[in-house]
């Protein structure tokens, strides 16, 4: 079976903000991360289940992620019948609220409670284009 994959508003205007942004550091590598996307597009196509949970909603409906190769981001979908919708491209370290800014500040990358305060504002975006999709 040949799942069918969506990519919601948010997500292809983070996708293309990044697409842009790498493009802009080196003339190349922004293709090189569309290429990273396909892939990762490909893989949801063929098995979209074989990724993990990142959580399961109030309402019962599970977002899970596939990790984008060489590049720190991730696709965040869910699954519903034989479509697979992606609601976010995330960056693994970029404060969702704050655009263009790291949520890490430098020298405290490693603690703790800068990387829960991460992790936090990172699910609370997830949870926000959930809600737009359902």
């Amino acid at each position: 079976m040949t799942w069918t994959v969506k990519f919601g508003p948010a997500a292809e205007a983070e996708i293309d903000e990044a697409l842009v942004w790498y493009e802009n550091q080196s003339q190349g590598l922004g293709a090189e991360l569309a290429r990273a996307i396909r892939v990762a597009e490909s893989a949801l196509k063929i098995d979209p289940q074989r990724f993990p949970v990142l959580y399961t909603s109030i309402s019962g409906r599970q977002v899970h992620r596939v990790v984008l190769r060489r590049f720190p981001f991730s696709l965040h979908y869910l699954i519903d019948r034989e479509m697979v919708t992606v609601i976010a491209c995330m960056h693994a370290r970029r404060d969702p609220r704050r655009s263009g800014a790291s949520s890490l500040p430098a020298g405290r990358i490693n603690s703790p409670q800068c990387i829960a305060s991460a992790w936090n504002r990172q699910r609370s975006r997830v949870l926000d284009a959930f809600q737009r999709e359902a």
